[in-house]
């Protein structure tokens, strides 16, 4: 069934419903915790409130099998770019074909798109969360691509399994399955995308290099997009996909991550939650300067896998965006005093050692975290499905294709949906220099 509005219009109206049937607190306790669900809300949506977020266009999301909360441990994300390289390599007899990849934004600490190229068994990846990899811009030239199947490779299980039982689960090292990394630049931030001879394209960097190419992978962020495509792209952009930019929406999750001299809270605790009774919040707003507002904004620590120090808390919105503002020392100094605030009667918590945050909004290599469907979206009826659609020339050859988690209609805002884009235009690629050399 398809609802009409925000998502936070339709969420009230059924907490209401339910609290009317079930009371299992007080009004004005049910009333604080609505208000945490619309933060906590908030940071999975990555919008800056509830009511921004269109119901119908959330519909669209889909969940998918397999665990949520898959943990790396200490290997960190690049373990995903590890085993997507030994399977496409097990997947894949692509022959003769060469590429190259040019970064399109400086080296990054989190991403939130991914691009795969499958040529030459090859494949590069970039990702959402916690990790230092480049943006790219993909070239791909193609010779002679020897394709069984239009459809996208099978993997065979039994080998599949058997790579990882003898590996003892041990990773491989990539310089040693794929040598790529002389094909990449890092460091290197694209300028200018010239399309106006569609069969040369020109890909200008920050150096004032030119570079050359036949086709062009494009997966910097919808919020790079946002802010670079009236100065990036020659000729502009159509109009379709201007539309695509502007009516889709990206907004800002922040991670703040405390190192403490040791363990203060007990083990078995998962997270602390910080509920505002209506007095409490308009003292603090009475009180406290306007610029230590973004306080309000952060909705709870949780504890974190393998690291038993350590503390992660989220924020989101406009006060994530004044966050990125402050420098460390403050930051950690104000959220020490948040945690004393709810904590201290409890707890004797020390001043945290360390302090770690992401910058999303303010890093010019991704101007925000990650995409959601938003009222504009739904008025002005703009789907990914747009954003994703590739600018063709007259003989309908894929120039300038679109990936990352945005142009997934399914799947935005997710490491798995980034992923399965940069599939979907390579093998458009594919498909396509494929149907040329059967002619």
């Amino acid at each position: 069934m398809q609802h009409e509005g925000s998502y936070g219009d339709l969420f009230i109206n059924r907490f209401n419903d339910y609290y009317e049937k079930n009371r299992f607190t007080d009004e004005a306790r049910a009333s604080q915790i609505l208000e945490w669900m619309g933060k906590f809300d908030n940071s999975i949506q990555c919008s800056d409130s509830w009511f921004n977020v269109s119901a119908k266009g959330l519909a669209e999301y889909k969940h998918c099998d397999g665990d949520l909360l898959l943990n790396w441990k200490n290997r960190g994300y690049k373990t995903l770019l590890d085993i997507l390289r030994v399977l496409h390599s097990m997947s894949c007899n692509y022959r003769n074909s060469r590429f190259h990849c040019l970064t399109s934004k400086k080296i990054a600490k989190q991403t939130s798109e991914l691009i795969v190229v499958k040529m030459q068994t090859t494949m590069f990846a970039k990702r959402r969360q916690n990790v230092e990899i480049e943006r790219s811009c993909i070239h791909v030239e193609t010779d002679n691509i020897n394709i069984h199947s239009r459809e996208s490779p099978k993997l065979e299980t039994s080998k599949t399994c058997r790579l990882f039982h003898r590996s003892k689960h041990k990773h491989p090292d990539h310089l040693e399955v794929f040598p790529i990394f002389e094909n990449i630049r890092c460091s290197t931030e694209v300028k200018k995308i010239d399309y106006v001879n569609p069969n040369e394209i020109t890909i200008t960097t920050h150096t004032g290099e030119d570079i050359k190419a036949n086709n062009v992978i494009f997966t910097a962020s919808l919020g790079v997009l946002k802010h670079d495509y009236t100065s990036l792209f020659n000729p502009p952009l159509p109009r379709s996909k201007e539309l695509a930019i502007n009516g889709l929406n990206i907004g800002t999750v922040n991670k703040i991550f405390l190192e403490f001299s040791h363990q203060w809270w007990p083990t078995e605790a998962a997270d602390f939650e910080f509920l505002w009774p209506e007095e409490e919040k308009k003292k603090f707003l009475e009180e406290t300067p306007a610029e230590d507002h973004w306080l309000l904004d952060v909705f709870g620590f949780f504890t974190v896998d393998y690291q038993p120090r350590i503390l992660c808390g989220w924020i989101t919105g406009e006060g994530a965006r004044d966050m990125e503002t402050l420098p460390a020392c403050e930051v950690k100094e104000k959220i020490y005093g948040l945690l004393k605030k709810f904590l201290d009667k409890k707890y004797i918590i020390p001043s945290p050692d360390k302090i770690l945050t992401s910058k999303w909004h303010s890093d010019s290599s991704f101007r925000g975290s990650y995409s959601f469907r938003s009222l504009t979206s739904e008025d002005r009826n703009v789907w990914a499905s747009d954003l994703a659609h590739p600018i063709v020339t007259g003989v309908n050859k894929p120039i300038i294709l679109f990936a990352g988690e945005a142009t997934h209609s399914h799947y935005y805002s997710t490491v798995h949906g980034a992923v399965m884009t940069g599939f979907r235009e390579a093998n458009r690629l594919i498909e396509y220099y494929a149907r040329g050399s059967a002619s």
